[in-house]
């Protein structure tokens, strides 16, 4: 419901700024709301490039009706475990977490930095243009607050990488609502901090905005770089690979800088300290850039946006104090953790007995994993693959058949047997099924 009132926001303020003449506001507008359409409609058509031409019609009419927020909120409530082997590309949840992030980077984040600059800088005020920055800022806030929520409350990924997913308790419903709301109230705080950020900086011209976040983001590129933790954890390769890299790198950093993205705290991400130093270069730059502004003409004084600031920059921090004393203390380190993706997916194989979890190693990048525990992978498929044929556990899927690399079986026949027909189609189509994964966590 908050998507579609946002949308709805952003059309009207369109048809507003076009009537007040400022078209440079009115004309981003519609680009921002063209892009986040463009990008959401080609998700729908990867995610069911396997259904009829009438299942793809229905689906991209559930777009541009402005029913997919709910459609995908249902799907993923009714479809609890997750299954590749149907008519879809990914499965309920990633695709609504895919959706939300293009929400997110597309609508709500400019949508939000455009009507504040455009509300600082108007001759006159009114409440439409307050609504609709609010609806902007509320939707982002709960979408984000939405998805760390979502996914670590997930049953299978608190069972699968316990070391990372629990931090929310169980059993305290006073401490699960104080991180709800610190989750939102964060995220909101977040946000007003960035957008204004950009509306400080922009009075020195639009380079020294674009100067500024590009050197944050330069900055977190060669750390990743450095830490030989560049290369994403999807299992792509060659250019595509580092294309791969660089827009899931890109992704994640904008909706951690913006939202107070929880979720991307996780090692494949951005990381613990990622996400520590980006909170506190948040309020640094927020504090710097308003300290140091023009006085500008409109109905805000640069000592009232300095004041708004100041109280947003104290909303982030005491959101993420009280976010920090409500979880699971065991999960503190999460926080704060310098472990690299890398090591992260590498313990995921070594530190789990059951075959069913070990298996997810195969649905990360090689790179990420087979130059240290490569021949130990080989060995473990080796000792259990005729038994897995033979048995046919449950879990062993022709999907996670497909991901298993041809190199970790030395047999030829045990290979045979292994890439089946209804396997070879699901490999072929594997590579586009993890570009349009690449958003989600």
């Amino acid at each position: 419901m908050l998507s579609i009132v946002d949308m709805m926001s952003d059309i009207i303020m369109v048809t507003k700024y076009h009537a007040e003449g400022r078209q440079r506001f009115a004309t981003a507008s519609i680009i921002c709301i063209t892009l986040c359409l463009m990008w959401q409609s080609l998700m729908v058509y990867g995610q069911n490039a396997k259904k009829s031409r009438g299942g793809q019609i229905q689906e991209q009419l559930i777009l541009f009706s402005l029913l997919k927020p709910g459609v995908d909120a249902w799907r993923c409530a009714t479809f609890v475990v997750s299954n590749r082997e149907e008519d879809t590309t990914i499965d309920p949840r990633t695709e609504l977490t895919v959706a939300r992030c293009i929400e997110l980077a597309f609508e709500s984040i400019p949508g939000t930095v455009l009507q504040l600059a455009a509300l600082v800088h108007a001759e006159e005020v009114d409440n439409v243009a307050y609504f609709a920055l609010l609806s902007s800022i509320v939707t982002a806030g709960s979408i984000s607050a939405y998805m760390s929520w979502d996914w670590d409350m997930d049953k299978e990924m608190r069972e699968g990488e316990s070391s990372f997913y629990g931090y929310i308790p169980k059993m305290s419903l006073a401490r699960k609502a104080l991180i709800a709301a610190s989750l939102f109230v964060g995220s909101i705080c977040c946000l007003l901090v960035r957008s204004l950020i950009c509306v400080c900086l922009a009075q020195k011209g639009l380079c020294v905005v674009a100067a500024v976040l590009s050197s944050e983001m330069l900055i977190f590129f060669a750390a990743k770089v450095f830490a030989g933790d560049f290369m994403y954890w999807l299992p792509m390769h060659g250019l595509l690979g580092y294309i791969a890299a660089f827009a899931g790198r890109l992704i994640t950093k904008v909706l951690v800088d913006w939202t107070f993205f929880v979720q991307a705290r996780n090692p494949t991400e951005v990381g613990g300290t990622g996400f520590g130093w980006s909170l506190v270069s948040t309020v640094a730059i927020g504090l710097a850039s308003a300290t140091t502004m023009d006085e500008i003409q409109g109905p805000f004084e640069k000592a009232t946006l300095m004041k708004i600031m100041i109280g947003v920059c104290i909303g982030l921090l005491v959101s993420f104090a009280v976010l920090l004393c409500s979880i699971d203390q065991n999960y503190l380190d999460t926080f704060i953790s310098t472990k690299t993706g890398s090591v992260y997916i590498q313990e995921n194989f070594t530190k789990k007995e059951e075959d069913e979890k070990k298996f997810t190693l195969f649905e990360n990048n090689e790179h990420k994993w087979k130059p240290v525990i490569g021949d130990d992978v080989k060995a473990w498929v080796g000792e259990h693959l005729q038994q897995w044929i033979d048995e046919k556990p449950v879990w062993f899927t022709n999907y996670r058949k497909s991901t298993i690399p041809d190199w970790c079986v030395d047999d030829k026949t045990l290979l045979k047997k292994l890439r089946a027909k209804e396997v070879n189609e699901i490999r072929s189509k594997r590579r586009f099924s993890s570009f349009i994964g690449a958003q989600g966590p």
